[in-house]
């Protein structure tokens, strides 16, 4: 079949129409989205890097916090300062030297804090209350400490305590 020039015009150039919007769909449309899978793909491989950087530190601050001893863990808040005190003494059985227990608030804002004044208590068995501080569940810790030898039997002492929990 031939056709006139004129209609062989139209065809070209209806076909070099169709190839420029086949082009421009496909450098409009394809690639841009190409791009942002290949955007997407990328970020998604740094999320799971992150995610394992963390999963990492996680552990890390598990086998570092499981490593402390029991008193200077944080992570869990146990009992008021006052009752953990009193359970202490009562399990050494030192309640009865012990003259006054005042909570406060904490000066630095923070937690809580107890001074105890302790008299005619032997020795050891204060290093044994210091020690059952120290491990207890909850962050206690003795930010000020004034002992001296009791008057009456020098075998024994007496001490004021300012103890503070949730430094």
């Amino acid at each position: 079949m031939i056709l006139p020039s004129q209609n062989r015009r139209k065809l070209a150039l209806f076909a070099v129409a169709g190839l420029l919007l086949a082009w421009a769909a496909v450098g409009g449309l394809f690639l841009p989205l190409q791009e942002e899978s290949a955007k997407l793909d990328r970020k998604i491989r740094e999320a799971r890097r992150d995610l394992q950087q963390m999963r990492e530190m996680a552990d890390r601050h598990i086998s570092l916090t499981a490593s402390l001893p029991q008193g200077m863990r944080t992570d869990s808040a146990g009992a008021p300062l006052l009752a953990e005190a009193e359970t202490i003494s009562r399990r050494l059985g030192i309640e009865k030297n012990i003259k006054q227990m005042s909570p406060a608030p904490s000066t630095r804002g923070r937690g809580e804090e107890l001074t105890v004044t302790i008299s005619n208590i032997p020795y050891p068995v204060l290093v044994d209350f210091l020690q059952s501080l120290y491990e207890s569940p909850s962050a206690i810790s003795v930010r000020r400490a004034a002992i001296s030898a009791s008057f009456a039997n020098r075998a024994q002492v007496n001490a004021e305590l300012a103890l503070e929990k949730g430094f």
